[in-house]
């Protein structure tokens, strides 16, 4: 299991892993609209 703080389901809260995603996706989709709907935690 992932260091770091987990969800009651025991999922790992990983905050770098979105800012990553979310920089991939703008370089490679400049000017793409993104609009997060769902965090998807299992509090």
């Amino acid at each position: 299991m992932a260091d770091g703080p987990h969800t009651a389901t025991g999922w790992n809260i990983d905050l770098d892993g979105l800012e990553q995603l979310l920089l991939d996706l703008h370089a490679r989709c400049p000017g793409q609209p993104l609009v997060i709907t769902e965090n998807g935690s299992g509090l």
